[in-house]
């Protein structure tokens, strides 16, 4: 190969090679086609075909903790409601992403919502990272924005989410990165959250602690704070 980035690439991504034929016989001639496919092994939630779909059976089986090595690639949208999820260091979240036509009107798929009795604890390292960004792992998307909706932090009007923790976190390419709703609350510490079509980090009169984070390269917003709320930033960088 003459193009060193092609070269890398392909040296990067040969492990995942998935090789076949394909037999084609007719009038007593076979024709051989080569298969070539680059892909890995993933855990797919809830599966493989639920794109468009609400995934409120989540939390079925109580507390969720995602610390396999495989990524973790989720259809539709996730709702994490009546449990915690929590994430190991250098866990991956591919969302894969697109628009749904519904009854309602469409909608951009691809979303992970944490309901008011719902926690997420996501526990990155400096060196070993949480990431969630889209399922489209080809170079030319590697900075494109807007691939999938992004993350809820929700509320009723019986409360909000409560003891979020996101710590060495990135995540990209979405619409909003992270959007928390009223009453409310995360800490954030050390994570990144860049490359939205959308706004960075949004607060709606909800409780936001955030230290050494950098919000980036967003579409509208870094930040956004409506209707009031409680927010403590600390050595934060937001440049958009």
């Amino acid at each position: 190969m003459s193009d060193p980035g092609l070269e890398k690439l392909f040296r990067r991504l040969s492990k995942n090679l998935n090789q076949d034929k394909l037999f084609i016989n007719r009038e007593g001639e076979t024709q051989v086609v080569h298969l070539e496919a680059f892909g890995q092994n993933a855990n797919y939630e809830p599966n493989r075909f639920s794109a468009g779909t609400v995934d409120f059976d989540f939390c079925a089986n109580g507390d969720v903790l995602w610390a396999d090595p495989k990524p973790y690639v989720i259809y539709g949208i996730l709702v994490v409601e009546g449990c915690t999820l929590e994430l190991e260091p250098g866990t991956r979240v591919y969302v894969h992403g697109g628009i749904v036509n519904s009854e309602d009107g469409p909608y951009s798929d691809g979303n992970i919502t944490v309901g008011p009795t719902g926690i997420i604890l996501s526990n990155g390292e400096v060196d070993n990272p949480v990431i969630f960004q889209g399922d489209r792992l080809e170079s030319p998307f590697a900075d494109i924005s807007g691939q999938w909706s992004g993350l809820r932090l929700a509320s009723t009007p019986n409360g909000g989410s409560r003891n979020n923790v996101f710590s060495y976190t990135t995540i990209k390419n979405s619409i909003i990165g992270l959007r928390v709703d009223s009453a409310s609350q995360v800490t954030l510490d050390h994570c990144q959250i860049y490359n939205t079509s959308s706004i960075g980090l949004v607060g709606i009169h909800a409780d936001i602690d955030a230290s050494n984070t950098l919000i980036h390269s967003n579409g509208s917003h870094g930040l956004q704070c409506s209707y009031g709320g409680n927010y403590n930033f600390e050595y934060c960088t937001i440049a958009s």
